[in-house]
């Protein structure tokens, strides 16, 4: 055999098994990242999932609720103010304590009283914590689905909240009515007539704004976009509501008799 084909051939050979050992190092590299998942990180994934199916869940029910219903479930209905909150912080976020509200318009109520104890423990998107308030502040004002408390002893009737979601922002407008704050909270639904009730307001209320002074122009401008405010200097303001003048109907005349006390949800 010449010289220059025996030199071809085993240059030919060494290329050949350089490949070989290419591809064999490859399948086995793709072996290790193919492999399949530890039973600790499959049952992180499950966990994962059923938590976003929860989360899911959990908001599509409280996108699905009418106001009269809401209200058809509960014992108490009526336009409160925050009198004060004495709550147990953990990291800025309240994790148990009460709330005391003042009645200014009961729409559904069993008992005779100007105020109320809400309580409330732990932590979840729908617990029913007011905004932090001290003796002596201008509260804010909701209109609140409650649960009485069966049998307590306290001085104030108690009640917790209803777990879809226990209240709705009202706002005072400059000529002094109540209006409830529009965007609503995402809890609830209206319907398309319900949907025609809603005007625009000039708010008197120091409730009446949403994110912080701090936020940024762009930030600002999109959260006006997102609730239909506007820009502030102290934040992105509302400027839509529905007058209290429909409040009765969207609660639901056929609602405003007394619940059983203590009802069951």
């Amino acid at each position: 055999m010449p010289a220059s084909r025996s030199s071809f051939t085993m240059t030919r050979r060494l290329q050949l098994i350089s490949l070989l050992l290419l591809l064999a190092m490859t399948a086995v590299a793709s072996s290790q990242t193919d492999s399949p998942p530890s039973d600790t990180a499959v049952a992180e994934a499950q966990k994962g999932t059923q938590a976003d199916a929860q989360a899911d869940t959990l908001a599509d029910a409280r996108a699905s609720w009418l106001i009269s219903e809401l209200a058809a479930a509960v014992d108490l209905v009526a336009l409160v103010q925050v009198e004060q909150t004495q709550y147990k912080y953990r990291r800025g976020f309240p994790i148990s304590g009460y709330a005391d509200l003042r009645i200014l318009i009961p729409y559904k109520m069993g008992v005779r009283t100007g105020y109320v104890r809400v309580r409330e423990s732990g932590l979840r998107d729908n617990a029913c914590y007011f905004p932090q308030t001290f003796l002596g502040d201008e509260g804010a004002r909701f209109l609140v689905f409650m649960a009485a408390i069966e049998d307590n002893s306290a001085d104030l009737k108690e009640f917790v909240g209803h777990p879809v979601g226990c209240k709705l922002a009202v706002l005072v407008t400059d000529e002094h009515d109540y209006a409830l704050r529009y965007p609503l909270d995402g809890m609830v639904k209206l319907t398309d007539e319900q949907k025609q009730w809603v005007q625009q307001y000039q708010f008197s209320d120091p409730a009446a704004f949403a994110g912080e002074p701090e936020l940024t122009p762009g930030r600002k401008q999109q959260l006006a976009e997102q609730v239909s405010g506007i820009v502030d200097a102290r934040g992105v303001k509302y400027t839509l509501g529905i007058h209290s003048n429909h409040f009765i109907d969207l609660i639901g005349r056929e609602n405003l008799r007394r619940a059983t006390l203590g009802g069951k949800y």
